[in-house]
């Protein structure tokens, strides 16, 4: 049987001997493969042959010689050749010859639960013939590259670490996600959401990454995970967008294999090669484009009412206590806030809580110099129906050395989740406090108070650093002419003019930039 099939050989290797002039000696400046499967990522490795870099060559022994798929990877041309003391048969494949160019395209998506958003600025790498081209994703996810070779491709997408903030998309709704997952309560229901848990890139969801990611909710580090080489890694991983559809079982065994499109050979223009885009720690899929003018998750229902702050209570030792109620939260799961303030007003010293189980200063928020930031989370998953008449916790302030302006308190980026779901507020929530008292008039525009001390009035006004103010005063507003009183420079924080009470008793005041936008 083994002389028949050598005779069929070489009868077909003389048939074809005029394909293959150019082909003798080749075997010595070629790489090869051992396998079937590999043949369409082997490269040329010799300058002394005119033969193209899409040749695609397959090493067999000839005694296990697969004809079918001998014939199966031919393109165009054949060419068969047998060199002295080799006992190998060789395969070489061409492709045709292209009479256009081809267009390959795709988008890159980031796929919520709800919804999906296109993601900008992604770096798209196509790899053909061992070189790389890279493009950039535009404004709505579409990227494309045009090639004039028919040659196999591989795609591969990335974001590095540092385009945009490893928070966005991130907070204590995804967390109580996580642990009702770990805990076997709600268990996640595709790969997507399995993938964006595990933030520590380590294939597994666990208490490791909810640490992780209150860390980066805390703005304690900026990132989820660190290489070997103790470098920070991205903070996005992208797959093929068919990837999402999977099982969550299938997740970590499977994702290797979708992070890669590959095409063998290009016969014409292939689209729709699609990436999603999974922000890790975003187990909800909220995230939303920076740029985008929403102020909130895209399924979250919008509440300003959600926490309050009391009126501050000061003491004659300094120190300033304020109280945070959250009124009519039931079966509290998790929260989180930002708080603002003038720190060269005010010192944060501590944080004080009753009702919320568990809660550790060191563990559940970041104090810093005129900031800070909550996130807890009820570990166990029990609903907390909280008191309405108490407060949810309590802050405590000293007032800072040489104070003589007053500063307000400002919550932001409010979250809380309940049994049913998760509520954020649009706009902050702010209190207001004053060495020597005053009335905070607004917390939205450029004037925050005016209190009279000692004859005077004394006009808080909000300021950017960078940017030029003037005060300016009128006894009839109907006459529209301001007289300007002083200018000021700002400093990034409140500025306090003061103005003797006589001179000012019957003047309207308003605060305007230099550029002429009335505040």
């Amino acid at each position: 049987m083994n002389s028949i099939r050598h005779v069929s050989l070489l009868f077909g290797l003389f048939s074809f001997a005029f394909l293959c002039a150019n082909l003798e000696g080749v075997e010595t400046s070629l790489l090869y493969t051992k396998d079937i499967t590999g043949i369409s990522n082997l490269r040329q490795n010799s300058a002394n042959t005119d033969l193209s870099s899409g040749i695609i060559i397959a090493r067999f022994p000839y005694e296990e010689f697969p004809y079918s798929q001998f014939l199966k990877e031919a393109v165009t041309e054949l060419g068969w050749f047998k060199s002295p003391g080799v006992k190998n048969w060789y395969l070489q494949t061409i492709p045709p010859e292209s009479d256009s160019d081809f267009t390959v395209s795709g988008n890159v998506t980031m796929v919520g639960d709800a919804s999906s958003l296109p993601v900008s600025g992604v770096m798209v790498t196509l790899n053909q013939d061992g070189s790389d081209n890279d493009t950039l994703t535009d404004v709505s996810g579409d990227y494309s590259f045009t090639l004039t070779s028919g040659s196999g491709i591989k795609l591969s997408a990335n974001l590095a670490h540092g385009e945009g903030k490893a928070s966005r998309g991130v907070d204590v709704a995804d967390i109580v996600e996580m642990r009702k997952h770990i805990l076997a309560r709600v268990r996640f229901e595709n790969a997507r959401k399995m993938m964006a848990a595990d933030t520590n890139r380590d294939a597994s969801v666990d208490v490791a990454d909810i640490v992780a990611m209150r860390k980066v909710i805390l703005a304690r580090t900026d990132y989820f995970s660190e290489d070997g080489d103790g470098n920070k890694e991205a903070f996005w991983r992208f797959v093929d967008v068919d990837f999402v559809g999977l099982s969550a079982d299938a997740a970590f065994d499977q994702v290797e294999s979708f992070e890669k499109i590959a095409i063998v050979n290009l016969s014409s223009d292939s689209s729709e090669l699609d990436f999603a885009a999974i922000k890790l720690g975003d187990v909800n899929g909220d995230w939303t484009d920076p740029s985008a003018t929403t102020l909130s998750g895209r399924n979250a229902m919008e509440s300003a009412g959600l926490m309050r702050l009391s009126a501050p209570q000061a003491t004659s030792d300094g120190s300033v206590s304020m109280d945070l109620h959250a009124d009519g939260m039931q079966g509290l799961l998790g929260m989180q806030f930002g708080l603002n303030w003038d720190g060269q007003v005010l010192r944060l010293e501590g944080i004080e809580t009753f009702q919320l189980p568990g809660f550790s200063q060191q563990a559940h928020s970041h104090l810093q110099e005129g900031n800070a930031q909550v996130a807890w989370d009820n570990a166990m998953l029990n609903d907390l129906n909280l008191v309405a008449s108490e407060p949810v916790m309590t802050l405590h302030f000293t007032l800072q050395p040489g104070a003589n302006r007053g500063t307000s308190i400002e919550l932001t980026q409010l979250v809380l989740v309940g049994s049913n779901g998760s509520e954020r507020a649009a706009l902050g929530v702010a209190s207001y406090y004053h060495p020597e008292g005053g009335t905070m008039l607004s917390s939205q525009g450029l004037i925050r108070s005016m209190h009279r001390s000692e004859g005077n009035l004394s006009l808080e006004f909000a300021t950017q650093e960078g940017t030029s103010y003037v005060v300016e005063s009128t006894e009839d507003l109907a006459t529209g002419q301001w007289k300007a009183i002083t200018t000021v420079e700002g400093s990034g924080r409140h500025e306090v003019i003061e103005m003797p009470t006589t001179e000012q008793a019957q003047s309207y005041l308003r605060v305007r930039e230099i550029s002429g936008i009335v505040k």
